[in-house]
């Protein structure tokens, strides 16, 4: 049986994002260890308490999402400023390592792409509301001041 492109990159990409979240809540591998700029950021995200393991929890849901085929549109969207954040960190605080954080910016653009369909109501430059009653001929009509 032959996979498509998309069906493998989908589920490279999940299992990636399930070990990188389960290493933030088990401590599989030791944590990075950065100088300069790059250690005084990390530094500052993981003394936040809340930030990591939330960053943690939506790689976790993103990657069941991405490895079971469920929500997938929804995963990337969430983990799109993740991968953001991930891709600007190595690029101008930490350079000796940004392949890695290429390779996860690349898999995560083909996603979006592969998955676009999903994402043109979102991406509508106006989004008129339909429906019936008073409220929505409220909300659908523009105010004029």
């Amino acid at each position: 049986m032959r996979h498509s492109p998309v069906f493998l990159l989908r589920l490279l990409y999940g299992a990636a994002l399930l070990f990188f979240a389960l290493n933030r809540f088990a401590g599989l591998l030791p944590l990075p260890v950065y100088e300069g700029a790059a250690a005084e950021f990390y530094n500052g995200l993981l003394a936040s308490a809340y930030l990591m393991p939330l960053v943690a929890s939506l790689q976790l849901f993103s990657g069941l999402a991405l490895l079971t085929n469920r929500l997938v549109p929804l995963a990337l969207v969430i983990l799109a400023p993740v991968t953001v954040n991930i891709l600007l960190f190595h690029l101008l605080l930490d350079p000796a390592h940004i392949l890695p954080a290429l390779g996860i910016a690349a898999g995560h653009l083909l996603l979006l792409l592969a998955y676009r369909r999903y994402y043109r109501g979102i991406l509508s430059a106006q989004a008129p509301v339909k429906g019936t009653g008073p409220q929505a001929a409220i909300l659908s009509t523009p105010s004029v001041h």
